[in-house]
């Protein structure tokens, strides 16, 4: 308001001090120019009319040249309104990008956020994102509008033959944008400029996309229309490469720290598989896992190495068709594994097809396998054997993914060597075990040859219980130390007399109550050796009675162990069977009648009634019994 105040003071003033003038000069220059009262006369009529025109005129100008400043300041104001409302615009899509990435996690879905942006809402004709490999290539990460015709233009931004460099080198070596607001300022390779018209781009700009000090890759946008990367535009592009090189950095290492944690994992479920597996499936399935989803491979296989024979063979693998590589082992044709283990190094063939032919070679090429690693699986200076990688494309080896495959290829070999170690000692138990299982029985065969009457009664009712126990659905370490138990059942009788142990007569009760120690003297020996004390049952308890009347603890019903409860009824039926010293042998049919009598009373029913059952099923099992003088002979 005070403006224009001013302004119309200004021109009231300039009116006034014109008009001022005026009257005081005008008669003096009337003079000047009338030379006599005539023409005065006649001059003075139009002196007002000139005042008139004169003070018109000065207005007129004056008019002028405030209604151009005004217009000029109109068109300022409408520019810098457009300006703010395009830097509006331009930091609400800042804003809304900014937000976007943080509301994703995966580096590609942030790279097409990114170009999306700069198409729907900056302007651009055609975006793309393209992360700098350690090799020196590009992975593109993201483009707008996903057309396959811009493909070859993507790549001419990478091409070193272009003069100078390839422009993304250029901006990442330099770290500041390429711009070209016209073709004819862009590389004037023929396949560029041709490329440039074929698509009708006029301008382009790369920016370098570099956070925290790290070269992540760079920034592409291509526009239509001629001088479109202004300086205020740059400033723009600047600011969204920055915002997407952290962004996209974040995520880059977000994944790697992923990655690295997954690796973490693997291994450590590797480590449980070899120290809680005794078996080749259990540590070989997780490696052989891991390798194929870390390492992004397509088949894998582990060989392992007998020295003593030079010999290859199958271990496991994955990714193979069926037979394959198991058929495909042998001097003439697994040369490069074979070379991984003479020479001791890690063998890699980029191109399988290159190699000299031969069978196994032409398999894998069937197979449509392209590149191969062959790995060395050595601990304590000996080769166990070989891992063997292969792959239908490139591997993508970079430094990470070698020492993350050496990784595997120690916890691999750990697993082999856990793997013999296992074997070693399992065959060293076997053996121990056979040797402990064959004592037994040189020791059971010698208390049956202290008496003739029962030579062979030990091996007999040791059969015949294993028999019966299978039968009624005990299996495994149960039925071995059934086994022990029946063959040792009678180990106590050691501690009896032989004038009582071998006494033709019938025993009077004094005699009956030394030889009725003898399970105590059973449980006396055996408790004190660890791996028979789960034998136990039979020897102490092989005595005890259904009905609670049997010795030496006076045991009752389902308190008698299961084992001793079987062993019972088939040590009576053998001892009904065989010659003693004080009665013949009873026949089959007799003796089986006894056991039926004695049902609920010496033995559990259930027993009774199995062990009737597999008479009848198996006859033939009882065949060494009731021959009258107990003997196999």
């Amino acid at each position: 308001m005070k403006e224009h105040l001013k302004d119309a003071l200004r021109i009231s003033g300039i009116y006034a001090l014109v008009g001022s003038i005026w009257i005081l000069l005008s008669d003096e220059l009337l003079l000047v120019f009338a030379k006599n009262q005539e023409t005065m006369k006649n001059i003075a009529m139009f002196k007002g009319w000139a005042y008139v025109f004169l003070t018109s005129f000065l207005l007129f100008m004056l008019l002028k040249r405030k209604l151009a400043m005004l217009n000029v300041a109109r068109d300022k104001a409408i520019e810098s309104g457009e300006r703010v409302t395009e830097q509006m615009h331009s930091l609400s899509s800042l804003f809304d990008t900014a937000q976007m990435l943080a509301e994703k996690t995966d580096i590609k879905a942030r790279a097409d956020n990114v170009v999306q942006v700069c198409v729907d809402r900056l302007g651009v004709t055609f975006a793309w994102i393209g992360k700098a490999g350690k090799d020196g290539g590009v992975e593109l990460l993201g483009q707008c509008p996903v057309d396959s015709r811009y493909a070859r233009f993507i790549s001419l931004c990478w091409d070193d033959d272009l003069e100078g460099g390839s422009l993304a080198d250029r901006a990442l070596g330099n770290c500041a944008p390429i711009i070209f607001n016209n073709p004819q300022q862009g590389p004037s390779n023929k396949d560029w400029q041709d490329q440039i018209h074929v698509l009708g781009f006029e301008s382009l700009a790369v920016l370098p996309l570099v956070a925290k000090g790290n070269t992540f890759g760079v920034l592409a946008l291509c526009s239509e229309k001629r001088s479109f990367f202004q300086e205020d535009r740059v400033r723009l592009f600047n600011a969204l490469a920055n915002l997407a090189a952290t962004n996209l950095e974040n995520a880059r290492l977000l994944e790697e720290t992923q990655r690295r944690l997954e690796h973490i994992q693997v291994l450590h479920r590797i480590d449980l598989a070899i120290s809680g597996s005794g078996k080749e499936k259990g540590a070989f399935d997780v490696a052989l896992d891991a390798i194929v989803s870390q390492l992004k491979v397509d088949a894998v296989a582990i060989l392992g190495y007998k020295a003593s024979e030079c010999r290859l063979e199958f271990a496991a693998g994955r990714g193979f068709s069926p037979g394959v590589i198991e058929s495909m082992i042998g001097e003439d044709v697994d040369i490069l594994p074979r070379t991984a283990i003479r020479e001791e190094r890690i063998v890699h063939i980029p191109c399988l097809a290159e190699l000299e032919s031969n069978d196994r070679l032409n398999v894998f090429i069937k197979e449509g396998f392209v590149a191969y690693y062959a790995i060395p699986l050595s601990a304590k200076g000996r080769v166990l054997g070989v891992l063997e990688l292969y792959s239908r494309t490139a591997f993508n080896d970079d430094e990470e993914w070698k020492e993350f495959l050496e990784t595997l290829a120690v916890q691999t070999t750990l697993a082999f060597d856990n793997l013999e170690m296992l074997r070693t000692l399992e065959k060293s138990n076997a053996e121990l075990i056979q040797a402990y299982d064959a004592t037994i029985e040189a020791l059971s065969f010698a208390l049956d040859l202290k008496d003739s009457e029962t030579k062979w009664h030990s091996k007999r009712v040791s059969d015949l219980t294993m028999l019966m126990a299978r039968t009624l659905g005990l299996e495994g370490e149960r039925l071995v130390q059934i086994r022990r138990g029946a063959l040792l059942h009678d180990i106590g009788k050691m501690g009896i007399p032989d004038s009582v142990l071998l006494k033709p007569g019938a025993l009077d009760d004094d005699e009956m109550a030394i030889m009725r120690k003898h399970p105590v003297y059973a449980f006396q020996m055996l408790s004190r050796i660890d791996y028979l004390r789960p034998s136990l049952d039979i020897p102490y308890a092989h005595h005890e009675k259904w009905d609670g009347s049997g010795y030496p603890r006076g045991l009752k019903g389902a308190e008698i162990p299961l084992a001793a409860r079987i062993f019972a009824i088939v040590d009576v039926y053998d001892a009904l069977t065989s010659n003693r010293p004080y009665r013949k042998a009873w026949t089959k049919e007799k003796a089986l009648a006894e056991l039926t009598s004695l049902s609920g009373k010496h033995f559990d029913p259930a027993i009774v009634e199995a062990f009737f059952a597999l008479h009848a099923a198996d006859p033939q099992a009882f065949d060494l019994f009731g021959n009258g003088n107990g003997s196999i002979d």
